[in-house]
């Protein structure tokens, strides 16, 4: 995948693990699977729901996680 962006001339991609410890990384994968379900039996009633979850989320992640993931 990083030949991709080398051909285009574009950085490096920053990666998750990149930024978090373990802990952060096992609570992002455990939220990531599940929520991929349900998004993959949502109807269009429930985006609204799972948009709310997702920032919900995010706000429990700590500060210098989004601050690495923010700088890059």
């Amino acid at each position: 995948m990083k030949a991709a962006f080398e051909a285009n001339g574009l950085p490096e991609p920053t990666t998750v693990y990149a930024c978090g410890d373990d802990a952060v990384n096992i609570q992002i994968f455990n939220f990531v699977g599940p929520f991929l379900h349900k998004l993959a039996n949502a109807g269009l009633n429930d985006y609204s729901k799972l948009i709310t979850e997702v920032t919900n989320f995010v706000d429990t992640l700590p500060a210098d996680f989004k601050a690495c993931l923010s700088d890059n």
